[in-house]
């Protein structure tokens, strides 16, 4: 399981503040572990140096009367002592002012302020003695002797100082070091995916939804931006959808219109053929009238369904359910079909019984539905051709099917027959005026009812299309009206 921004940013901050002090107490360890393995500073280094400090002084005031006889032999008697400590004396009177400064006078230590670094001078002036020198029982002087940097312990107390800056040192860029790291880390893993979120807002602002989140990581912006795409890809998609709905509504209102101009333009040319007197006997006459029936009852089909339709654009489509016997039913529906295909070529089948269960539907859908199944198969089939109904009992589900022997429906067709407005070339007629609502409102009436509808078929090879409807136990709606959901229309 991969870390989350939260810990991963714990984790920096704790190696960010860790490390450097880590590695700034290791190198003081170092450090200090060789200055004593080295014995740089130690007691018998400072006892070395306060006996030589002793023996200056004791030599000085054993030669101070050369001072002011002799300066030369003077400093020849005091000169292997401070070579041989890395010593300079310097002599002061009691008013302060400098008799005597062996730095003047030695060639091997002229160049020790050359030798005495920023860190050294300061360290030294922890090594400085200040003694009274003392003739006849008198202060004749002040003796101010001072350890060279190059010697010891002084040379052992400056490198410790500078080893111990140098460990802080290292210890800041080690601290810098990490904070470049991770800024770098931090930008990568958060920033740049906040800045692609922000483009992508951007985009989406501006109605740009052709594009893609490419985000592989495993952590909460991950997630973020994978569910960011999410939401884009299902508003393009519901943009796509609506528009695709927009047109399909254009086109049906323009195909109804065109549905609607032919009937009456058929109508009118008719009815002026009656009144010119065109029909000249009893059967040219009765012939006009059964066109103009005919033209009359596609027109009523026509405003049914956009009647339909108005009402699931306004959601205002219910249900009414009673409870109902299903062989009853059927056969009630079913009878009217029987009589008005009885003086038809058509070959209408129904096979019988009917399961005989309790069903709780809206009667009046119901019929709704099965007429639209049977008009549309009716559209399908040649003048010789065959529907069949019939139902079977499954379980506690009554499966209902309306089938024929007609084109059939492609399979390119087929996937989108129950679509709102879809009016494929194969699965319409104009000469029944399909207005591509039919089937979408039949399964819009299934679905409310509890049940599915699909269709099978071949092209060329005829259709049967089959729904369901719940029975028995699955009964579990009320006998109150039942607003249907228009998700078509969504």
């Amino acid at each position: 399981m991969k870390t989350g921004i939260k810990a991963r940013l714990i984790t920096a901050f704790i190696i960010i503040v860790t490390v450097p002090v880590a590695i700034t107490l290791v190198a003081l360890s170092v450090t200090l572990s060789r200055a004593q393995s080295a014995d740089q500073i130690n007691e018998e280094g400072l006892n070395k140096l306060i006996q030589a400090n002793d023996r200056v002084i004791k030599e000085v005031q054993n030669n101070y009367p050369l001072l002011n006889q002799d300066r030369d032999t003077f400093s020849r008697k005091i000169k292997p002592l401070l070579l041989k400590y890395k010593l300079t004396l310097l002599l002061t009177n009691e008013s302060g002012k400098e008799i005597y400064n062996s730095r003047e006078d030695s060639n091997d230590i002229q160049n020790h302020k050359n030798k005495v670094a920023s860190l050294a001078a300061l360290s030294s002036k922890l090594f400085k003695f200040t003694t009274p020198i003392f003739i006849d029982g008198q202060v004749a002087a002040k003796a101010i002797i001072q350890v060279d940097p190059s010697g010891q312990p002084l040379r052992g107390f400056s490198n410790i100082i500078v080893s111990v800056i140098s460990s802080f040192s290292l210890g800041f860029l080690s601290l810098l070091i990490l904070m470049v790291i991770f800024t770098w880390y931090i930008s990568r893993s958060i920033l740049t995916p906040l800045s692609e979120l922000n483009n992508a807002a951007q985009n989406i602002s501006q109605g740009n939804l052709e594009f893609e989140i490419i985000n592989k990581r495993d952590d909460e912006l991950g997630k973020f931006a994978r569910a960011f795409d999410n939401m884009r890809h299902r508003l393009k998609e519901s943009l796509d959808k609506q528009a695709a709905y927009q047109r399909a509504r254009k086109e049906m209102i323009a195909g109804i219109s065109h549905d609607l101009r032919t009937p009456i333009a058929s109508i009118k040319g008719y009815v002026e053929g009656l009144q010119d007197g065109v029909a000249s006997n009893k059967e040219m006459f009765d012939r006009y009238l059964a066109v103009i029936k005919n033209k009359t009852e596609q027109l009523d089909r026509l405003i049914d369904d956009l009647s339909q339709f108005s009402q699931l654009e306004l959601g205002k489509v219910t249900l009414t359910l009673t409870t109902e016997n299903s062989a009853a039913l059927l056969n009630d529906i079913i009878k009217n079909w029987e009589l008005e295909f009885s003086n038809e070529p058509i070959d209408f089948k129904v096979i019988r019984p009917f399961p005989s269960v309790s069903l709780e539907v809206d009667r009046y859908r119901l019929i709704q539905v099965i007429d639209n199944l049977v008009e549309n198969a009716r559209r399908h089939v040649s003048k010789d051709g065959e529907i069949t109904i019939s139902a079977v009992q499954e379980n506690q589900l009554i499966i209902i099917s309306v089938s024929d022997n007609g084109t059939g429906i492609s399979g390119e067709d087929l996937p989108h027959i129950f679509e709102l407005f879809y009016r494929g070339e194969r699965s319409r007629s104009r000469a029944y005026g399909g207005s591509g609502l039919g089937l979408a409102i039949c399964k819009h009436i299934v679905e409310a009812h509890g049940g599915i509808i699909w269709a099978e078929s071949k092209y060329g090879q005829g259709s049967v299309f089959k729904f369901t409807l719940p029975a028995g136990d699955l009964l579990e709606r009320r006998k109150t009206p039942k607003l249907l959901n228009s998700k078509y229309l969504s």
